[in-house]
């Protein structure tokens, strides 16, 4: 009896469940006085791979070393140039040299005799006639090969002008290509670096399986034996049944 009325009625686990559950929580009180397992003792996050430090190296050195430094040294003095409206004219003189050479050996060569041979068949004994036509000769000639020289030095100059804004303009790309091919390099060391993740990842999951099998396997085992122990139950007094019917 129970206060309030009632009885009490304590049932146990079926006979042939109790040798289970028995091996059931023994196994349990192992695995509780064991303790977890340790924690995983490998590496758990890849390192770079040769692929991606080579990438690194190779960003790190010529962002900081003499060849970025030259580019911009480079690029900021013709920079400069092009601002100020300066050409170096020397950088001309070689292909000036070559043209007067050419004019001048036309005119000794070829154009003077033709006119001496012109003096000695019209006029007859030379004179002064002779020497004012030759002289007007060389001198036509001579401004012909200024003017011809002048336009050049101007068409140099403007060509000079233009290529130093294309070279302003192609000078980030030039400057980028190496990191851009550096980038490159990098994005297959990052493959690589996620690869070797993906297999420490696993090596951890099957670390995880192996240490933790027994405890799954007994989670299983509890789970397939698990229904009505036993328990306890009581039954309404008399009293209490009459209440309930007249609520």
């Amino acid at each position: 009896m129970c206060p309030g009325g009632g009885n009490v009625t304590r049932t146990e686990p079926w006979e042939e469940q109790k040798p289970y559950l028995t091996k059931g929580f023994e196994k349990a009180g192992e695995l509780f006085e064991g303790g977890m397992p340790s924690y995983y003792s490998g590496d758990t996050v890849a390192d770079f791979s040769s692929a991606g430090t080579a990438a690194q190296s190779g960003i790190q050195n010529y962002v900081t070393g003499p060849r970025a430094l030259s580019q911009q040294t480079a690029a900021e003095s013709s920079l400069k140039n092009m601002l100020s409206g300066d050409v170096n004219a020397a950088k001309f003189d070689p292909v000036m040299d070559a043209m007067t050479r050419s004019v001048m050996g036309k005119l000794t060569s070829d154009m003077l005799p033709q006119v001496q041979e012109n003096i000695t068949t019209y006029i007859p004994g030379g004179g002064s006639r002779g020497d004012i036509v030759t002289a007007n000769t060389t001198t036509s000639a001579i401004q012909k090969l200024a003017d011809e020289v002048s336009k050049n030095r101007y068409s140099a100059y403007q060509d000079a002008q233009q290529l130093q804004a294309q070279g302003g303009q192609l000078y980030p790309s030039i400057m980028g290509a190496p990191i851009q091919a550096y980038g490159s390099l990098g994005d297959v060391g990052e493959q690589q670096r996620q690869l070797s993740q993906a297999e420490i990842d696993a090596s951890m999951d099957q670390y995880e399986y192996d240490s933790m099998s027994n405890r799954y396997n007994l989670q299983d085992y509890m789970a397939n034996i698990s229904g009505e122990y036993g328990g306890t139950t009581r039954a309404p007094s008399l009293i209490q049944s009459l209440i309930g019917g007249i609520i």
